[in-house]
């Protein structure tokens, strides 16, 4: 009977189409590394599509042999290298007989794997994971070679397949060796063991060392366990019986060989042999039932019992505690202690039972073994005061009322309010486009670099390898009769440069304050009738409109001067002279300032710098970090874009007369290491 079994199994296996044998095998391979019931999964659709592929299935027999083969080429191959036939030897294409495969054996349920691990003899020829046969030009169907080479691989790797299990106080690792005769029930009494060891919760993961064998060279290699390699995405948390037979019933629902496919270096390499399992174990500090994390000043504290709860009860919500002291005749408070050894009461009983003290934490309740060590004080939530007793909390409770108050000596934060919506207060109205101030400027600096005065030591981290020198200050603005572009070249007086600059930028926002002062005339005129109706006693009520009106004249007299990267480098390029001229050209008597209201620095950023006519700003603090003035050219649409400069060409003013074009290689830039390219330079000729 059992050779007519193995018969039967030989004549299905034999004559499966290439797509439900390999479908079949790959199977195999899953199923002969862990468990021992190779086909047994099978249902009884299963067999009918195999039924249905014997009638149907069709090969290449080799005469000498009986050997089949499923491609032509491939039988062609096999006459001429073992029987030394010519390629006119071969035979039609033709339908297998049932009978006639009893040579090509496969294993049956109760064999176990060969050394390939792939479920099928040692003398048939390898199958293609996409389907096809593996020549035997490129791979040998001898097996001894292949027990050599894995013995010579395996001992290679010998100090990390059979190293102990590694235990440390947070983790442990161990280390399960697989032979061919390994099955899933022995993985699963090993973490049944594992898990009856722990008394606290535990997070787990696996993975497998496995040997691929590539299907063009017959080459073996070996494929290490690591913890970045783990088959599961997230450790599993094992915190209850239940929590374990889930993790089991996970391992069972597996695709390991599916696991292979995804680490293995490309499709030419195949699963070959399971050689180890290697368990990761995390430890945690909460037992095994809680459910939830302690802290550590809570495992830590001898007053506070930790015990297991059965496993099949629910918990009490703390809403419920009263049905449980009527149950058991208790009186139960519920106190809650931080990391400073401070406790809360957060509930008190009502009953006159004898009084149970419970901890909790989060949804987490701990028996109070002894409450004068629990703690170090006891905290009234009300008002905060401190006791030294449970009983004298309980007491002061019981004629506090007074919540905790928050004296804050400068008031609680509030956003000012801008100078239209104080001017709002007063009953003036405003279109939205009017509450902000319509003009602005805007410049850029140019610069060449000559060779830095300083000596270089070769020791040194920072070198001074060049300076940079300002060569010219463009500034372009929307304020009427100031829209072109007014270029300011140095002729070698970088003083004289910045202050030509900084006179053309005060003549533009005198002009501003003129237009906007003539904009806004009527809101002047209406304060100064405001202020004229005020009882003459009512000096605080003039003095708020005075105020509102200096507020509102400094408003219109602030003209902003924009820059792009101007903060981190236009500034500092000519700050040697840019902050003295300020200064003394703001310090004037009739505007009553000092020269430079305020700056706001980052580093060697000047974000903000403000005096009482301008205000100078950087783009850049406004946009993403990374965005370059092409990309912001391009978001908001310009026709305008950013063009090239031979920066390191341009080493002295007097090439600023040069009459055409720099050559290409003038714009190579050592910074970048890379020169524009041949289009780009005819940009810049056009």
């Amino acid at each position: 009977m059992e050779e007519n079994v193995y018969t039967t199994w030989e004549s299905v296996l034999d004559t499966l189409s290439p797509t439900e044998l390999e479908r079949l095998e790959n199977n195999a391979i899953l199923e002969c590394a862990i468990r021992d019931d190779l086909f047994e999964h099978l249902t009884a659709s299963h067999w009918q599509s195999i039924d249905a592929a014997i009638r149907e299935n069709i090969g290449y027999r080799c005469e000498e042999c009986e050997k089949v083969y499923r491609h032509l080429p491939n039988l062609s191959r096999h006459k001429r290298l073992h029987h030394g036939l010519a390629s006119d030897g071969r035979r039609n294409k033709r339908e297998i007989d049932e009978t006639e495969q009893t040579t090509n054996k496969r294993p049956r349920a109760d064999q176990t794997c060969d050394q390939e691990g792939n479920g099928q003899p040692a003398d048939e020829d390898p199958i293609n994971e996409e389907g096809g046969d593996l020549s035997e030009d490129d791979v040998s169907d001898d097996p001894p070679k292949w027990n050599v080479e894995l013995e010579e691989l395996l001992r290679r790797y010998e100090p990390l397949i059979n190293v102990g299990h590694r235990i440390h106080p947070r983790q442990a690792i161990y280390n399960f060796r697989v032979d061919d005769n390994f099955v899933f029930d022995q993985l699963v009494d090993e973490l049944r063991n594992i898990y009856r060891q722990h008394r606290n919760a535990f997070k787990i993961n696996l993975n497998f060392s496995f040997v691929l064998r590539n299907i063009e060279t017959g080459e073996l290699r070996f494929f290490y366990a690591s913890n970045n390699t783990a088959m599961l995405d997230r450790p599993m948390l094992i915190h209850d019986n239940a929590s374990f037979r889930d993790f089991i019933e996970v391992l069972r629902t597996l695709d390991i060989l599916e696991w292979v496919r995804n680490h293995r270096p490309n499709s030419k390499w195949v699963f070959f042999k399971l050689v180890q399992t290697l368990l990761t174990v995390t430890r945690l500090n909460f037992p095994i039932g809680s459910g939830i994390e302690l802290p550590h000043y809570i495992t830590a504290n001898e007053a506070i019992e930790i015990s297991l709860a059965p496993e099949d009860f629910d918990g009490v919500d703390i809403s419920d505690l009263y049905i449980a002291e009527e149950l058991f005749q208790v009186s139960i408070e519920v106190y809650s202690i931080d990391e400073h050894g401070q406790a809360f009461c957060i509930r008190r009983s009502a009953k006159d039972f004898p009084q149970m003290y419970v901890n909790r934490y989060e949804n987490h309740f701990s028996f109070i073994g002894d409450i004068k060590a629990y703690c170090d004080c006891f905290v009234c939530t009300k008002c905060d005061k401190i006791f030294n007793t449970p009983y004298r909390l309980h007491r002061h409770e019981r004629t506090c009322d007074t919540n905790v108050k928050h004296k804050l000596p400068g008031g609680t934060f509030r956003v000012n309010k801008t100078v239209f919506e104080e001017l709002e207060d007063l009953g003036f109205e405003f279109e939205p486009s009017d509450k902000f101030h319509p003009y602005f400027s805007t410049w850029d600096l140019e610069s060449f670099q000559v060779e830095s005065s300083n000596e270089a030591e070769e020791h040194r981290a920072l070198q001074w390898l060049s300076e940079h020198v300002p060569a010219s200050i463009s500034v372009a603005s929307n304020v009427p009769g100031y829209e072109s572009v007014k270029c300011f070249v140095t002729t070698g007086d970088e003083k004289r440069l910045v202050s030509d600059f900084v006179d053309y930028l005060l003549e533009i926002s005198d002009l501003s304050y003129r237009l906007l002062r003539e904009k806004y005339e009527d809101v002047f005129s209406q304060l100064e009738i405001m202020i004229r109706n005020l009882p003459e006693d009512d000096e605080k009520g003039r003095a708020d409109i005075l105020k509102l009106k200096k507020r509102f004249d400094l408003f219109l007299f602030e003209f902003a001067v924009v820059g792009f990267n101007a903060s981190r480098y236009d500034i500092n390029a000519i700050r040697k002279s840019f902050f003295k001229i300020l200064q003394s050209v703001e310090s004037e008597e009739d505007l009553e300032t000092n020269g430079i209201d305020f700056v706001v620095k980052r580093n060697n950023a000047y974000m903000c710098l403000k005096t009482a006519r301008l205000k100078f700003v950087d783009i850049c603090n406004y946009l993403a970090p990374g965005y370059s003035y092409a990309d912001f050219l391009k978001a908001y649409g310009c026709s305008a874009q950013k063009g090239f400069f031979p920066y390191e060409w341009f080493d002295n003013v007097e090439k600023l007369e040069f009459d055409r074009l720099p050559p290409h290689e003038a714009f190579f830039s050592a910074l970048k290491n890379a020169n524009i390219t041949v289009e780009e330079v005819l940009l810049c000729d056009m």
